[in-house]
């Protein structure tokens, strides 16, 4: 009988985790991310101004500024056991791929809630999508049936939008749904290689990278911003419950009209455990972000519509 062995790579297949870059599109905020509470004023009234005044002295007003506040969230991943056996007799690097995984869950996590923070939630920002049928995107959350596809005429929406809050053209973003993206190219490929000659598309090898000024980023179909159904749907959070109206939505945003706060990664580790016999691993970040003006500027969500 021939003599069967086995083998082990060197290397593990790590999991894939989604892209967060993203949230560097805006204001930096990193300054406060020990404290529990961001407090950021917002001008008030702008004030009237006079032709050719001819009454004096002038009447006199007073600006009354809002006060803007978000909060500060502590992100805490469960504690990780790595026993002496596994860190001795393993072919991989065990102990690194665990380092990295907790932070890569950390970051996949608070950027799915700074998506949430960044949410506009008045209907005034919020559009929803107009072409035909297809199947919910949403299915990781809960949501069944069919859904209406986004459409050229949608972005042409939100570009409006953005151009009618006087925001600057330098400095927009779109994160979409994955499929959302796919749904846009495949239907309107042609259509969008010619808008590159007026520069109203930007492709490269393959990839819509711009389309009406929006620089576009894509994000897979777990760690989505979702909404409800309502008549003014209402952002969902990340830890929500499964719901079967869920529509995902594509984020828009002006870099310098949202803000975000982030610290670093604290890992904690108990090297040699007595009670466990190896190492337990554990990180935490601090984190929290928001729009930058309280009446909604700089942000508009594409929800999907039934």
């Amino acid at each position: 009988m021939a003599l069967q062995t086995e083998v082990w790579a060197a290397d593990i297949v790590e999991k894939v985790f989604p892209d967060d870059s993203f949230m560097m599109e805006s204001v930096d905020e990193s300054l406060w991310v020990k404290n529990k509470t961001v407090h950021r004023p917002n001008s008030g009234a702008e004030p009237e101004v006079v032709v050719n005044a001819t009454s004096f002295p002038m009447q006199v007003d007073v600006r009354d500024d809002e006060d803007g506040t978000y909060q500060i969230r502590s992100y805490s991943t469960k504690p990780i056991f790595l026993s002496d056996t596994d860190a001795v007799e393993v072919s991989y690097n065990k102990r690194a791929s665990i380092l990295k995984q907790h932070m890569d869950v950390l970051n996949k996590n608070l950027s799915n809630w700074m998506m949430y923070d960044w949410a506009p939630t008045t209907a005034a920002t919020i559009i929803r999508t107009t072409g035909a049928d297809r199947a919910a995107l949403g299915t990781a959350y809960g949501a069944t049936g069919t859904r209406k596809k986004a459409v050229i005429v949608d972005i042409i929406k939100l570009m409006g939008l953005f151009d009618d809050m006087d925001l600057p053209e330098d400095g927009r973003n779109l994160l979409l749904p994955a499929q959302m993206y796919a749904d846009l190219v495949n239907d309107n490929w042609q259509y969008l290689v010619n808008l590159q000659a007026t520069g109203e598309t930007v492709i490269k090898d393959g990839q819509l990278l711009g389309l009406f000024g929006f620089k576009i980023r894509k994000r897979g179909s777990k760690n989505l911003l979702t909404y409800t159904n309502a008549g003014t749907p209402a952002p969902r959070t990340p830890s929500a419950a499964t719901l079967t109206s869920a529509n995902v939505a594509a984020l828009a945003w002006h870099k310098s009209w949202v803000a975000r706060a982030k610290g670093s990664v604290d890992v904690y580790i108990n090297e040699a455990d007595a009670t466990y016999q190896g190492d337990v691993f554990s990180a935490k970040v601090r984190a929290g972000g928001d729009q930058y003006a309280t009446d909604g500027t700089g942000v508009v969500a594409l929800v999907e519509a039934t």
